[in-house]
């Protein structure tokens, strides 16, 4: 597979003056709303709203505290004109309960800095985030998302999903034919329909 040349360019700025110039492409936000007030979190969102030309992505701790973030930065992106790419496959309201969230999981290699530091003793560590992926133009959704680590059970697999319709969970038996996608799938993915 080829791919194009792109032209790319970093820029880091001071989130509490930023003042966009122009609109870029992607715009990435990680792991710092969580550490700032409600009024200059709110104020950050619109100004980096301003700067995206394309993709915004936000991600912060896979915590319940960090999901409520990303429900309430959701609802302000949505409110501006954006339109949800991912993780929810529909840009209705969070169909989660209060005290469930959504959130993933990446397995993180740890140098030897990392794991003296941490007190580790194992290479990796798993990391929960929550994310939220806009766009400025249209998309189309996927069917559903994967909530949680699927239950597998003997001819069966019980899936948490996300849809557009709600949170739901769904049985795949091993006379289905979505039963070799439930088996491979996890926590993040996209499932069909």
């Amino acid at each position: 597979q080829t791919f194009a040349a792109i032209d790319a360019s970093w820029r880091r700025e001071d989130m509490n003056s930023f003042r966009p110039a122009e609109q870029y492409d992607l715009v990435i936000s990680s792991y710092m709303m969580n550490e700032m007030s409600g009024q200059s979190r709110d104020a950050l969102i619109e100004r980096l709203w301003a700067a995206t030309g394309g993709m915004l992505l936000i991600l912060e701790p896979g915590t319940p505290a960090g999901f409520q973030l990303l429900r309430a930065v959701r609802e302000r992106v949505i409110a501006l004109g954006g339109h949800v790419t991912a993780p929810c496959p529909h840009e209705n309201a969070c169909p989660l309960d209060a005290g469930d969230w959504c959130h993933f999981t990446v397995r993180v290699a740890r140098s030897r800095l990392h794991k003296q530091l941490k007190g580790g003793d194992v290479p990796y560590e798993d990391e929960k985030f929550c994310f939220l992926a806009a766009s400025r133009e249209e998309v189309s959704p996927c069917a559903a998302r994967v909530l949680r680590h699927p239950r597998i059970d003997s001819g069966r697999i019980t899936l948490k999903l996300c849809t557009p319709g709600g949170a739901e969970e769904r049985m795949v038996t091993k006379k289905s034919p979505q039963f070799k996608a439930a088996r491979k799938s996890d926590a993040g993915d996209n499932f069909g329909s």
